[in-house]
């Protein structure tokens, strides 16, 4: 297998990656807004919670793929997670153009964010309007969101044909 096809096979299996995470974050939108939509409950403060715990975590797989893939490796650190999400803003020559929007990454830091609180201050209530904002401010973003990856499936399709034709 020569230099050209194995890069390819790379790129190829990111590819596949990323469409079997943004299935995973599509169908965890979707839950989000299931629960966004239904009366207010513990159990339902609980479930949304853990859905758009799982909406970030898809999102930042994603990230993660592609940084390993393409860029060689994850941000490492205390703020790795941050950083990761923050460097999808780059433009970064010769190895791949920005990831996501500005408009789009403020809306998945909040996510970010909240995934940590969830995770870390486990003994503190989870506050349902502020959990409700999250929710909507994820709602009005997932197009976006939906677009930024569009594009990104459309540079790996780009790579691979460029990759098939040395």
């Amino acid at each position: 297998m020569g230099r050209a096809d194995s890069g390819s096979a790379l790129v190829r299996r990111l590819l596949a990656e990323v469409r079997a995470d943004r299935t995973a974050l599509d169908a965890r939108t979707q839950e989000v807004r299931r629960f966004a939509a239904s009366a207010a409950s513990a159990e339902r403060t609980g479930a949304l919670a853990l859905s758009l715990d799982r909406v970030y975590t898809a999102l930042e797989s994603i990230l993660e793929r592609i940084a390993r893939t393409l860029e060689g490796d994850i941000p490492v650190g205390p703020d790795w997670h941050r950083t990761l999400l923050h460097n999808a803003a780059l433009d970064i020559p010769g190895v791949r153009p920005v990831l996501l929007r500005p408009a789009t990454i403020d809306a998945a830091d909040h996510l970010r964010r909240f995934r940590h609180f969830l995770r870390h201050a486990y003994a503190a209530e989870i506050d349902a309007q502020r959990l409700d904002a999250l929710a909507r401010i994820w709602q009005e973003s997932s197009d976006a969101l939906g677009a930024d990856l569009d594009a990104v499936e459309g540079l790996l399709q780009a790579m691979i044909s460029r990759l098939d034709a040395e």
